[in-house]
């Protein structure tokens, strides 16, 4: 009968450590399960933060270059009406368009130039203009605004200035002579110094890149804090993942470049292309970035999993040494009830009473 209680008290112990076990596993499971599934969704709204902050940033500069080209516009077309009207007439001197054109120079700091040519090409009106005349007779906007005698407002590629020698992004007018033929163009240009400057003042990650392209996708400008690659402007290389989103949707939109972007640090990216001028704007944050905050927060998640894991650890180890020791005990006294059953079996005449509660 003793016997069997301490068997029985042997099966208890290793049914608890079973248990206590089981029950530890499966604590420690769910608290990974669930904080991979925590991490998981952090990560997805931190990714949806950086598409939200690219896509605001990008509108935010679209805007903002839409207004710059909406007030040199203005002043093209005041400058081209004002000329046009000198034209035959005694104030159509070259000194008093020049310095015409000086005073609207002075009131756009974001214009680099603004200049005007007759009706050959020659360049010879505004600040900056040399005494030997500059002719643009060949250049495309020239020749399109030349030939249309209803041509609006023009926004040309990126070019080199012949005066400056600087890459610009330009913009022209017709100028009409009071009977209505051609009398020349009045042109103004942003450098694209000028514009990278611009950019430069705009808060980015390190890894971060600001782009405007043309309306054919020849690149204007770019700016990127971190980045050394030498892209030429009028570039018309870009990255697979902006192809497949423009395909998509050719006015906007975000993607991931990956290692397919072109100076290989893999961003998020949203894009805008202006529906008034035809300019587009790109917008990247690294990865890095975009995911900084996250991994901070991996770290601290990983580490509470780990204090978790190691107090459970710690509560079975207690437990079940507790046990271990209470398995000993039985054990011990077992032994002891068996060796004193030994004696009284073979010492006749004695009696001995033993019970559990004594």
């Amino acid at each position: 009968m003793q016997a069997q209680n301490s068997k029985s008290l042997f099966s208890s112990f290793q049914g608890n450590r079973t248990v206590l076990y089981a029950g530890i596993a499966a604590a420690i499971f769910v608290v990974v399960i669930t904080a991979l599934l925590a991490l998981l969704h952090l990560r997805q709204q931190a990714e949806m933060r950086t598409v939200l902050t690219t896509q605001n940033l990008a509108r935010s500069v679209e805007q903002t270059i839409e207004g710059m080209i909406a007030t040199i516009d203005m002043t093209l077309l005041t400058s081209a009406d004002e000329i046009g009207r000198r034209i035959n007439t005694r104030n159509a001197d070259v000194l008093t368009n020049t310095q015409y054109l000086g005073r609207q120079l002075k009131r756009l700091p974001h214009m680099s130039y603004l200049r005007a040519s007759n009706e050959r090409g020659d360049v010879i009106y505004g600040p900056g203009v040399l005494s030997l005349p500059n002719n643009i007779s060949d250049r495309e906007y020239f020749i399109r605004l030349r030939d249309d005698p209803n041509a609006d407002f023009l926004v040309s590629q990126h070019l080199v200035g012949r005066i400056a020698g600087k890459w610009a992004w330009l913009f022209a007018r017709r100028i009409n002579k009071p009977d209505g033929t051609f009398g020349g163009v009045v042109f103004a240009a942003i450098l694209a110094d000028q514009i990278e400057a611009y950019f430069s003042h705009i808060q980015l990650d390190s890894g971060g890149s600001i782009v405007v392209r043309d309306a054919d996708m020849g690149l204007i400008a770019r700016y990127s804090p971190a980045s050394s690659t030498d892209i030429k402007p009028g570039d018309r290389l870009i990255s697979t993942p902006f192809v497949d989103a423009l395909k998509t949707n050719p006015l906007e939109g975000s993607y991931v470049s990956g290692a397919t972007s072109i100076d290989g640090i893999s961003r998020t990216h949203s894009y805008r292309r202006n529906p008034k001028y035809g300019f587009m704007i790109n917008v990247g944050v690294s990865g890095e970035a975009a995911l900084a905050d996250w991994r901070k927060q991996t770290g601290i998640v990983a580490g509470l999993v780990a204090a978790f894991i190691a107090a459970s650890l710690a509560f079975a180890w207690a437990i079940s040494h507790a046990w271990r020791r209470q398995e000993k005990d039985v054990a011990e006294l077992a032994e002891s009830q068996r060796f004193i059953k030994a004696i009284t079996d073979n010492l006749p005449g004695m009696v001995a009473y033993w019970s559990p509660d004594l």
